[in-house]
């Protein structure tokens, strides 16, 4: 479910939670319950939460807020200041009629999108459209600023050419990705050192994999991989909510690196 579209009269906030680490026991939590109806629907339900990333804005939290979507009864975890924004407590007098700050900088948001859209050329509107489905991160920023800010033309222009070699990417694919454990063989693209938040601060080296039908694969690669790699494994692929010429892969075993191909 997306919050960010989500009519504000469907939410409400339950509880307030802080997350904190004390150090010897790792990640511990205080909660605040401030709607006890709510609460006690989410004490029952089997979703415990909350999540360390906001579902808001994705960000990385500390302090929580669970939220609930009344209509449908599930829950969500949400930063403090998107709560703020959401939560009917801070209410402002404004232009749009004393509505909440989440309801006034949607307003404006939209309308600097249509503003946008009535004078962008097709293929810019075309491109908007793309990134706005999550599938490229650098493109989906563009589009948040086209909401937010005044973009430029030269933006623009790299928007629409993110968008146009997505598309010639796509049209090069051979095959598509599926699901479950099977034997992966491709070309390593790039590799990229890990370290887990946590107290065994334990590394890791991940890597992107692209196959040899085009498709793309990211997970970890032992120690050493570099990019430009012909690599054979087995692994387990669970494939992308946002992107189905992506996957992610887990449990690789059966290793076979083999001589460098040309970059």
């Amino acid at each position: 479910m997306n919050i960010k579209s989500t009519p504000l009269i469907e939410l409400a906030v339950t509880a307030i939670v802080y997350v904190y680490d004390d150090g010897a026991d790792g990640l511990l939590e205080e909660l605040i319950v401030t709607n006890s109806a709510s609460y006690e629907r989410y004490n029952a339900s089997s979703e415990k939460i909350p999540n360390r990333r906001c579902s808001c804005c994705g960000h990385a939290i500390r302090w929580a807020s669970i939220i609930e979507h009344l209509p449908t009864g599930t829950f969500h975890s949400i930063g403090r200041t998107c709560a703020q924004k959401i939560s009917h407590w801070t209410a402002v007098n404004s232009a749009f009629g004393g509505a909440t700050v989440a309801l006034s900088e949607r307003a404006a948001a939209n309308k600097r999108e249509a503003a946008f859209r009535a004078t962008a050329s097709p293929e810019a509107l075309a491109a908007l459209d793309w990134a706005k489905t999550g599938v490229n991160r650098t493109a989906k920023d563009i589009a948040d600023k086209v909401r937010k800010y005044d973009v430029s033309e030269k933006q623009v222009a790299f928007l629409v050419g993110l968008h146009q070699r997505d598309t010639a990417y796509r049209a090069s694919l051979t095959g598509g990705l599926v699901a479950g454990k099977q034997e992966l063989s491709g070309v390593v693209l790039s590799t990229k050192a890990q370290v887990a938040f946590d107290r065994y601060s334990k590394s890791t080296t991940k890597g992107l994999i692209q196959l040899a039908n085009g498709c793309k694969v990211w997970g970890t690669v032992p120690e050493g991989t570099v990019k430009g790699v012909e690599v054979r494994f087995t692994a387990t692929v669970e494939l992308s909510e946002k992107d189905p010429a992506f996957g992610f892969y887990k449990r690789p075993t059966k290793w076979q690196t083999a001589t460098a191909v040309a970059a």
